[in-house]
């Protein structure tokens, strides 16, 4: 089987929404909806995000390894801004300041938004090479760490993310939001891309 990544592109932002949606425990379905102020469904607004050039969830940051015509993973990713700044988090919905507060921990780092892969096509090692890309890309933008977030309880990820030689650097509290299946705590997770 192939698990060669390649860029994303715009007409899959349905398929990347659900699998985004996947790898966040529901929270970008929450900011989605909230986004969305009733205009459209919470989804839908995920995938008008993700078409746009630009922008955290732009289809333009991520990479997908497909089995046919289904994309059967993905990793966003891309560089965590230099000069993060904490006196914005009082604009951000409650449930997203303790992750914005652990990216601050990374600045210029090569960040993993989200790395998930669809139910049917696990453990076929797309997960692992997805990561391999990821470091790839980081290299290739010059980035010296690699940064990324995972709920406390995400074992397998755990597992996975520490088997590639990334570290636990810092913690905060998952703060309870609709839909919420994460556990108690984000964690930060990093590794130096040499």
């Amino acid at each position: 089987m192939d698990n060669t990544a390649r860029p994303a592109e715009a007409r899959e932002a349905s398929a990347l929404a659900a699998l985004i949606n996947l790898a966040g425990n529901a929270l970008p379905f929450y900011l989605w909806q909230i986004t969305a102020h009733g205009r459209m469904e919470p989804l839908e607004m995920g995938e008008q995000l993700i078409q746009r050039e630009e922008g955290r969830y732009s289809y333009r940051h991520a990479r997908v390894i497909r089995r046919s015509d289904t994309v059967a993973g993905v990793a966003l990713a891309y560089r965590l801004d230099e000069r993060m700044a904490l006196n914005t988090l009082h604009e951000q919905p409650d449930p997203l300041i303790p992750i914005s507060m652990l990216e601050t921990c990374a600045p210029g780092s090569w960040h993993i938004q989200a790395l998930t892969v669809d139910t049917p096509y696990r453990r076929q090692g797309i997960a692992r090479a997805l990561l391999d890309d990821a470091l790839a890309e980081a290299k290739a933008h010059h980035c010296h760490t690699m940064s990324l977030i995972v709920n406390s309880e995400n074992d397998a990820a755990l597992k996975l993310y520490m088997a590639a030689g990334f570290v636990h650097k810092d913690r905060q509290p998952v703060i309870p939001y609709p839909g919420c299946d994460a556990g108690s705590d984000w964690l930060l997770l990093i590794r130096p891309t040499h």
